[in-house]
């Protein structure tokens, strides 16, 4: 699991740190800086797998802008003694495992391309301490970055704390964090399947169809996964049931969905002739629920198309299949009602409000659970009593 993730310089963050839990929510006013967490995590995952070009990070919906626009445009910023330049984007991962990712991000006009400073010079720097391990701690194996995650890590740093600082700054989790997505589903995606290199189910939901009629059904963890879906599909009051018509063509890619009020010659219909709040919360229970997507990513707007009180109950939703999945969530949202579904109480469960300082620059404070509180956190949020509100009318 992702724990604390750092960004200095990357367009309205200056200096930020984020100490995630398993489902963590963000609130704040329009501009404050949601986004741009959520895309310097993507950035950070680009590095992580050394695709900083331009078609990989539009494709994954980073806002690529002018260069001087992508890191920030503050005045008289001191910048720290560890940061390179005002031009180099800095972010830090830090894992469960205590192995940090660290990129130095920067934009080279002779390459006319983004590049990772430290990219060059960590594989040497890798081979170097990875020679030291093989040397110091174990002598009868071959300690390489594959089963590096399987060392020892609280007994190296006790015995070698040189040689733990040195491995924590330049070896990535990369699991979880190679495969960080920020997804944006649209109505438009969802009714049609369109080509994705997103896979399995694109990040606006262009692929949602594909995967669920190609799934196998006799696979028991595939008929598991059709089970969760119906179940949280019954949120909606309507809802009969839904399924992947037989008798289609291989290229044909579409539903069959009941409404249990339609007579029953016209009780199923397909995904061009139901409501978008249905083709949404179908593609959040497949994320959630799904072995096959990543296992940490993030949903901007996760509210669009919702109903209020719907929010609430599809966020109780979520929040069990996190914990249930072993995922970890990020999701950005403007209703007050997704934070009535939130337990702070638990740990794993997180609500933090971004905003922008007096100088311009994102912060994050994150609310925790008070025993003593008995105002809904939708009222507490509405009421202005935990930030995130504008406060210039």
């Amino acid at each position: 699991m992702i724990q604390t993730i750092k960004i200095e310089n990357f367009k309205s963050i200056v200096d930020l740190k984020l100490d995630l839990g398993k489902f963590n929510v963000i609130i704040g006013t329009n501009g404050c800086g949601k986004t741009n967490i959520l895309e310097a995590i993507t950035l950070a995952s680009a590095a992580a797998q050394d695709k900083l070009d331009t078609e990989y990070l539009l494709n994954r919906d980073i806002r690529i802008t002018s260069p001087q626009f992508m890191t920030n445009a503050f005045e008289d910023i001191d910048f720290s003694e560890d940061s390179v330049s005002n031009k180099v984007i800095k972010l830090s991962v830090q894992a469960k495992s205590k192995i940090s990712s660290i990129s130095y991000i920067t934009y080279a006009p002779q390459l006319k391309k983004w590049i990772d400073l430290a990219n060059g010079t960590d594989k040497y720097r890798i081979k170097n301490i990875l020679e030291n391990l093989n040397k110091n701690l174990n002598k009868n194996s071959n300690i390489n970055l594959d089963n590096l995650l399987d060392l020892d890590f609280d007994h190296i740093e006790e015995t070698e704390p040189n040689l733990y600082h040195d491995i924590k700054e330049l070896i990535i989790d990369k699991p979880e964090l190679s495969s960080f997505l920020t997804y944006r589903p649209s109505e438009t995606f969802l009714r049609k399947t369109f080509d994705t290199s997103i896979t399995p189910i694109g990040l606006k939901g262009e692929g949602l169809l594909r995967y669920l009629k190609e799934l196998d059904k006799t696979n028991d963890q595939n008929k598991i996964l059709f089970k969760e879906i119906n179940n949280g599909l019954h949120l909606l009051d309507w809802f009969d049931n839904f399924s992947i018509p037989e008798d289609t063509l291989s290229t044909e890619y579409t539903l069959s969905i009941g409404d249990k009020y339609l007579k029953e010659s016209l009780h199923n219909f397909d995904q061009q002739s139901t409501n978008e709040g249905f083709l949404f919360l179908l593609f959040y229970l497949t994320l959630f629920n799904s072995p096959d997507t990543p296992k940490f990513f993030a949903i901007d707007n996760i509210e669009t198309s919702f109903n209020p009180k719907l929010c609430t109950r599809i966020t109780k939703c979520l929040v069990d299949a996190t914990l249930e999945k072993g995922k970890q969530v990020i999701i950005t949202t403007h209703s007050p009602y997704v934070l009535d579904g939130l337990d702070l109480s638990n740990d794993d469960i997180r609500l933090f409000v971004a905003r922008r300082d007096i100088d311009g620059h994102t912060r994050i404070e994150r609310i925790s659970y008070r025993e003593d509180r008995t105002m809904p956190l939708s009222e507490l949020w509405m009421s202005g009593l935990i930030g995130g509100l504008p406060d210039n009318f």
